[in-house]
């Protein structure tokens, strides 16, 4: 993890990205997901693989085990001085390191 975030910070990020409706509607579009079938309350699709994550699993990994549903706060423009909110979004760590390889 790059930064330590509050309980509030991370709820507003996951708040903001699951309330995101445009953003949704492009996840849904490229993975063909049910977005009806989720509870954005708890659950989210990954924006990189479509997997689910859980809300409740931040920062459930170690540098030998990574749990399947969870996830860190990645920086949609790549610039981690950028802690605005439409920069910031959940993603899996390993979908996050994925992205910065590419």
């Amino acid at each position: 993890m790059n930064k330590k975030w509050t309980k509030e910070e991370l709820d507003n990020i996951w708040e903001a990205y699951v309330g995101n409706g445009d953003y949704m509607a492009e996840i849904d579009s490229q993975f063909r997901l049910d977005l009806g079938k989720w509870h954005f309350a708890t659950e989210a699709p990954c924006s990189w693989c479509g997997e689910a994550m859980l809300k409740s699993a931040y920062g459930t990994t170690t540098s030998e085990q990574e749990e399947p549903c969870a996830w860190d706060v990645d920086y949609y423009n790549n610039d981690k001085e950028d802690d605005e909110l439409p920069n910031l979004q959940p993603m899996h760590p390993w979908c996050i390191k994925e992205k910065e390889n590419n």
